[in-house]
């Protein structure tokens, strides 16, 4: 979670997904929380810990690839501050 969620996942070390079996895949979920509240306190947007997207068009992209999508954790943006909430999609078929 360090590395994605540096410069906003705008960094070469920021992971795009993690493969796990279903087993693991709740677990992993509740820690990627927990590791989160433990990075920003619930305080993303407001911490100077966390970046915002690079410009307006990197924020539309990003944010519209979060439609239609279930999110497990985060998803809240700001077009004005071009922030985006660390946010998790939930990929598991049904």
């Amino acid at each position: 979670m360090w590395g994605k969620t540096q410069n906003s996942g705008q960094i070469c070390i920021a992971p795009d997904y993690v493969l796990c079996s279903k087993i693991v895949q709740e677990r992993f979920i509740h820690y990627v929380d927990k590791a989160l509240k433990e990075f920003f306190n619930d305080r993303a947007k407001t911490t100077d810990d966390y970046g915002r997207i690079v410009s307006i068009k990197h924020f539309d992209r990003v944010t519209n690839m979060l439609k239609n999508q279930k999110i497990a954790i985060g998803g809240h943006s700001d077009p004005q501050d071009l922030f985006i909430h660390p946010t998790r999609t939930d990929r598991r078929k049904s």
